[in-house]
């Protein structure tokens, strides 16, 4: 897919909303049209950046974050990415004012992201593994209706070589943070934790710090967040998802195929989702 680099000096960057793996993102103006507009970092290796471009050139999919062009401007590399008008899934969740939402949004925006996750995990000719599945990268769109996973700076290919500690803690699989071999599986398991954090909204292990000390009691002491703490009365199979998820053994747990068959079965008022 041949992706167009853009005159820096046809962009007219405005207010800075948020804050990706390796760089700033900002909203702009580009061709009367309302974009985003990540700003690398100078210090970022060019592998990430590369990463990043790579992979958002070969996806096309609604719930995928897409890529208009790539500009450079004084040697900083800017991309130039969809806009999404309701910012990302966990200043929805966690930042006031909070507006409430139901059992049928937790459903929609799950398998929203098991969808563009899925999608990446059948690109070939290697499956592509984001490694950061998370709220803070999944933005919402058109009334916070659609859901677009971004970010894509710590993908990994299925063929290539696995690195250790990559992603959030709270969100991250055993064997990740083991720098043992995985699979997309990983994915799930970040997945199964946004999920918890949909229908309780809290912040997973917010009281536990540092971060190392999540992995190692997620590890360590098969802590998982507590299901007490759930204020949606959600069906057993979906919990049961969520739950098989988050096992330890990656063996265990459901593919996001196995996750969409599921959610799937769920009807989804679509005139409710608009908020």
């Amino acid at each position: 897919m041949n992706i167009d680099t853009i005159d820096f000096a046809n962009i007219k960057l405005s207010d800075e909303i948020g804050e990706g793996t390796f760089g700033k993102v900002y909203k702009a103006q580009w061709r009367n049209k309302c974009v985003a507009v990540k700003r690398i970092y100078l210090n970022v290796n060019e592998e990430y950046v590369e990463r990043e471009f790579k992979q958002l050139s070969r996806a096309n999919h609604i719930n995928i974050i897409f890529l208009h062009g790539i500009s450079i401007h004084e040697d900083i590399h800017y991309l130039i990415m969809e806009y999404a008008d309701g910012g990302s899934l966990f200043n929805f969740l966690h930042k006031v004012p909070r507006l409430e939402y139901s059992l049928n949004h937790v459903i929609n925006w799950a398998l929203q992201a098991a969808k563009g996750a899925a999608y990446l995990h059948s690109m070939t000719p290697h499956s592509v593994i984001h490694r950061d599945l998370k709220p803070h990268n999944m933005l919402l769109h058109d009334k916070r209706s659609c859901l677009k996973i971004c970010d894509f700076g710590t993908v990994r290919y299925m063929s290539s070589m696995m690195t250790k500690n990559s992603g959030t803690a709270a969100y991250m699989a055993p064997e990740v943070f083991n720098g043992e071999r995985y699979t997309t599986k990983c994915d799930v398991f970040s997945w199964s934790i946004t999920m918890w954090e949909l229908q309780s909204r809290k912040v997973p292990y917010e009281a536990i710090s540092p971060e190392l000390a999540v992995c190692q009691k997620v590890d360590k002491e098969g802590l998982r967040p507590p299901m007490s703490q759930l204020i949606f009365d959600c069906p057993e199979d979906i919990q049961k998802l969520m739950t098989d998820g988050w096992q330890a053994d990656p063996n265990k747990r459901p593919s996001m195929n196995d996750i969409i068959e599921v959610l799937n079965k769920y009807p989804i008022d679509v005139d409710q989702l608009k908020l």
